[in-house]
């Protein structure tokens, strides 16, 4: 009688923890690692003992850890986030997550070299892991280890190939080591797995162009826009490829589509730094042609907004402005830049 009442005290206290640790999940899941890590201090500090003997229970406890390690790496307790780590890795060694989890604590920690290991040694758990092979190909990114980075991926796309983060994170490092090709291979790949993915047009737009394939990669943004028409992005990279290709006019269009679209964004500045160097080029163009043509100069002073449109232009409202203001008889002399400010 006794030994059962024993049993049943033992099971109701390890149900009462495993209560509470999945409350405080729950809190860390929601966002407040400081509430949720109030709550797990307490269980993983004073635990019922009768968890140590099931190879289950001690995979819980060796969660909890985990998720006070978190909470903690959360509140920027960097050191006490990776000591809980390690505690959990003892409980559990042959857990990939936990080496995962560990590793990115080594990783916050500066300890760049444990951190390696603990990645590896998931991926040697689990050849299918693809988090840690992300996690590997990332850090030895930031280590310059650029080669190895694309050996991590390239084992991640084989062990998930139905991934298409996967395929991108590889797309973007093949492009910066110059392999075109298969940044292009990378990016239909993704299509293959869904038709309207916009990361992958984006992709295989980057490594067209630098393939040299320029109509290509217009058709490619192009695509793009039809999905994703309110991305003032898009526009902006179609208007460069445009400007490669030698159409001013059509660059400048959606380089005015960005900028409206972009308001006080980096992308806006962007723009209005393109626009300004296409308004100078064709002043210099325009000024050019009216110091040798009298007839055309006649024509640009009387109804220059008229002039400009019939013979192909495209200036932007305050370079038409500038224009409008310029001495034509001294059209043969240096173009004034337009004033900066964009803002119309």
């Amino acid at each position: 009688m006794e030994a059962a009442a024993e049993c049943r005290t033992k099971q109701g206290a390890v149900a009462a923890w495993l209560a509470a640790l999945g409350e405080a999940l729950e809190m860390l899941q929601a966002g407040q690692p400081a509430a949720a890590l109030e709550l797990l201090m307490p269980l993983v500090e004073k635990h019922p003992r009768s968890l140590l003997k099931s190879p289950i229970h001690r995979q819980a406890l060796a969660r909890a850890l985990v998720a006070a390690g978190r909470c903690q790496l959360e509140l920027e307790q960097i050191e006490d986030g990776t000591r809980l780590m390690q505690q959990a890795l003892d409980l559990d060694r042959a857990s990939p997550q936990i080496h995962c989890e560990l590793g990115q604590s080594y990783w916050r920690a500066g300890h760049y070299d444990e951190a390696l290991r603990c990645f590896e040694q998931a991926v040697d758990l689990d050849p299918s892991y693809v988090r840690a092979y992300l996690a590997l190909a990332s850090l030895r990114h930031e280590r310059g280890m650029l080669r190895e980075a694309c050996e991590a991926l390239e084992a991640a796309v084989s062990a998930n190939p139905g991934s298409p983060e996967t395929h991108a994170a590889l797309a973007e490092l093949y492009h910066e080591l110059g392999r075109h090709d298969q940044v292009v291979a990378q990016a239909e790949q993704m299509l293959t797995l869904n038709p309207r993915n916009p990361c992958a047009y984006d992709l295989l737009a980057m490594g067209q162009f630098h393939r040299g394939e320029l109509d290509q990669a217009i058709e490619t943004i192009g695509r793009l826009i039809y999905l994703e028409p309110g991305d003032s992005h898009h526009h902006f990279k179609l208007g460069m490829l445009f400007q490669h290709r030698g159409e001013a006019i059509r660059a400048m269009a959606e380089y005015l589509r960005a900028f409206d679209m972009a308001e006080d964004t980096e992308l806006a500045q962007m723009a209005s730094d393109a626009i300004e160097r296409l308004d100078q080029y064709q002043l210099e163009q325009l000024l050019l042609r009216a110091a040798e043509d009298p007839q055309f100069r006649v024509r640009l002073m009387h109804n220059p907004d008229e002039t400009v449109r019939r013979h192909g232009f495209l200036l932007s409202e305050v370079a038409l402005g500038a224009l409008r203001g310029m001495d034509l008889d001294s059209a043969g002399e240096s173009v004034e830049s337009p004033p900066k400010s964009l803002c119309h």
